[in-house]
C-alpha cells in the first residue's frame, strides 16, 4: 500500500458534468460555497489571518470538501547548490476528487527514475498502481471511509503546506483587488522578507469566496558560496468539472476476488479487505457470527469445520475444491466481534 502508508483512494455512474469554465467560485452551481465579503480583505492583519486560515491544513480540507469536484496540483522544487556540485529535486503531486460520492485520484511524480505512484479511490476500494516504465502492479484495498478521508487530506498537507505558512506569516501586501486566475476571479496578495540571509516570498491568489485558487512561494538561504532555494507551487482548477473515474486496467476489482465473494454480516465496522485478507468488526455476539459463517459458507459450497473453539473465539476452517481459507472469531479491542479471514 505504498501511496495510503507513504502518507500515514461510490458508484460514479452519473452524467459526466458540462464543461463550463466558471468566472468565480459562486456561479457554480449546485454546490454552495463559503459565505465570504464582497470585496477582497484589506492590506494588513486583517489580509493576514484570511491567508493564515488558507494554508492551514484543516480549513483547507473543510473548503476543498464544499466543491462537487476539482483538481489541485502542487509542485515542490528543492536546488541546493556548492562550489564543488549542484543538484535539484522536484516533487509534484496531483489530486482529483469528486466529493459526492466520494472518488479521489491521487498521483506522484518526481524527476528521479522512481516508478510513478497513483491511487484512486473508487466506489469504496482503493486502488494503487506503481508503473515501472515496464509494468503496472496493482493492489487492490477495501478501507474504512474516515480512514480513506483522513490519509487523503493528510498528503494534501505535505505538499508544499508548511512554506506556505512560513510564507503567510508576514504581512501580504495587496497587488490587485481583481485578477483572471485559472477561470477565476480572485484578488492577489503579496508576502516578502528579507532577514538573516533567508529570503522568503509568496504570492496567494484568494477568491471572493475565500478559497486560495493558487499560491507560489519561494525561500533562498545562502551563505559563503553555498545556497539552498525550496520553491511551491499550488493551483486549484477544473471545479465542478472533474469527470468520473474508471478503474484502472491493470487492477482487478476487489470484488471480483475470492475474498470479495466471501459473505459480511450486516453492520461492518472499520472494513479492511483486499485480494488475501478480510478484518472487520461488528456489534453481533460472538456466537451469532459463527453461526452465520457456517451457514452461509456451507450455502457457497465449502465445507466448513471448527479447528478450535473455546469462550474466548473460534477458528474456522473452510475448504472447497480450489480455496482454503481461515477464520478467527472472537472479542476486538474495541470490546465488539471481530471477524479475520485469510487465504492458505
Amino acid at each position: 500500500m505504498w501511496i495510503i502508508i507513504g502518507f500515514c483512494a461510490q458508484c460514479l455512474w452519473w452524467e459526466q458534468p458540462q464543461q463550463v469554465k466558471p468566472t468565480s467560485v459562486a456561479q457554480i452551481e449546485p454546490t454552495a460555497v463559503p459565505e465570504a465579503a464582497n470585496s477582497a480583505p484589506a492590506t494588513g492583519n486583517q489580509a493576514n489571518d484570511l491567508i493564515d486560515q488558507l494554508t492551514d491544513p484543516q480549513k483547507t480540507a473543510e473548503k476543498l470538501k464544499t466543491l462537487q469536484s476539482y483538481r489541485l496540483r502542487s509542485i515542490t522544487k528543492i536546488s541546493t547548490k556548492n562550489a564543488e556540485s549542484s543538484n535539484e529535486s522536484i516533487s509534484e503531486t496531483l489530486e482529483e476528487r469528486i466529493n459526492q460520492p466520494l472518488a479521489v485520484h491521487l498521483e506522484v511524480k518526481t524527476n528521479t527514475p522512481d516508478p510513478t505512484n497513483s491511487t484512486w479511490l473508487i466506489d469504496g476500494s482503493v486502488y494503487q498502481v506503481q508503473d515501472t516504465g515496464t509494468e503496472q502492479i496493482c493492489n487492490a484495498t477495501v478501507l474504512d471511509p474516515q480512514m480513506m478521508e483522513q490519509t487523503f487530506d493528510m498528503a494534501r498537507s505535505f505538499n508544499g503546506g508548511m512554506l506556505n505558512v512560513l510564507a503567510a506569516s508576514f504581512e501580504p501586501q495587496l497587488i490587485a483587488e481583481s485578477e483572471s486566475v485559472n477561470g477565476m476571479t480572485a484578488a492577489h496578495y503579496h508576502v516578502e522578507s528579507d532577514t538573516a540571509g533567508m529570503l522568503i516570498k509568496g504570492d496567494f491568489w484568494i477568491t471572493p469566496e475565500g478559497i486560495l485558487i493558487k499560491s507560489t512561494s519561494s525561500m533562498d538561504i545562502s551563505s559563503e558560496g553555498n545556497s539552498m532555494i525550496t520553491e511551491t507551487s499550488i493551483e486549484l482548477d477544473q471545479i465542478n468539472q472533474i469527470a468520473p473515474f474508471a478503474v484502472p486496467a491493470s487492477c482487478t476489482q476487489v470484488a471480483d476476488t475470492m475474498m470479495g465473494s466471501l459473505p459480511t454480516v450486516d453492520d461492518v465496522q472499520n472494513l479492511l479487505m483486499d485480494e488475501s485478507l478480510m478484518s472487520y468488526s461488528t456489534s453481533m455476539p460472538m456466537s451469532d457470527v459463527i453461526d452465520f459463517y457456517k451457514t452461509e459458507l456451507a450455502n457457497q459450497g465449502y465445507t466448513v469445520s471448527s479447528i478450535y473453539e473455546n469462550a474466548e473465539g473460534t477458528m474456522l476452517q473452510a475448504v472447497n475444491s480450489s480455496h482454503t481459507f481461515n477464520l478467527t472469531i472472537g472479542t476486538a479491542m474495541n470490546g465488539l466481534t471481530g471477524v479475520l479471514v485469510q487465504t492458505q
